[in-house]
């Protein structure tokens, strides 16, 4: 019985240095990030932001506006330092995921001859990476899902900013030239 073309290109490459390099690469980005913790962490920072609930029900005193400012501020540094450590790892596995995929498309041109088409080459490629394919794409949607809390962070800043200007303002109309005018309507001075 003859072996199938990813089988014959498994055997192949088990002793081949670059893609033992390649392997060891794709092991440590996957160390380097577990999914499921960061995926919960990037959940956890965003269920527990003050800015979710500042108004439900009455308007925020400045002490809440401000507490939810600096929550949303270390969090939004936290999702970046997050963010920044998945890119890292996720341009160094894309590297040398198509830096692999170019080494056996051309290295191992003969095992990959049966295949007619590039195409029909670069799917049997493909298939042999599909676990580091999948990581990419886990690495991916995690990147994109701290975007996503980045964005609804900015967001609720720019709001915040001008609830605050607003207030600002509402203070400036009752208080006119030293008078209050809460008092004169009221049957103050």
């Amino acid at each position: 019985m003859t072996l199938s073309v990813i089988d014959q290109l498994k055997n192949e490459l088990r002793e081949n240095e670059e893609f033992v390099r390649f392997k060891s690469i794709a092991q440590m980005a996957a160390a380097s990030i577990n999914y499921d913790t960061t995926y919960e962490e990037i959940n956890r920072l965003h269920e527990t932001r003050l800015t979710k609930s500042l108004y439900l029900s009455r308007i925020p005193t400045p002490d809440q506006l401000m507490e939810a400012v600096l929550m949303d501020s270390a969090y939004r540094s936290r999702l970046v330092t997050v963010m920044i450590n998945i890119k890292k790892t996720t341009q160094n596995l894309d590297l040398a995921t198509n830096n692999i995929t170019d080494f056996v498309m051309s290295e191992y041109e003969q095992i990959l001859s049966p295949m007619k088409t590039k195409g029909e080459r670069l799917a049997v490629v493909t298939t042999l990476l599909s676990k580091v394919r999948d990581l990419l794409a886990k690495q991916n949607s995690l990147m994109e899902f701290c975007e996503w809390m980045i964005a609804d962070i900015d967001k609720s800043s720019f709001a915040i900013k001008n609830s605050i200007e607003t207030l600002n303002l509402i203070m400036q109309q009752r208080t006119v030239g030293g008078i209050s005018l809460d008092r004169s309507i009221q049957g103050g001075d």
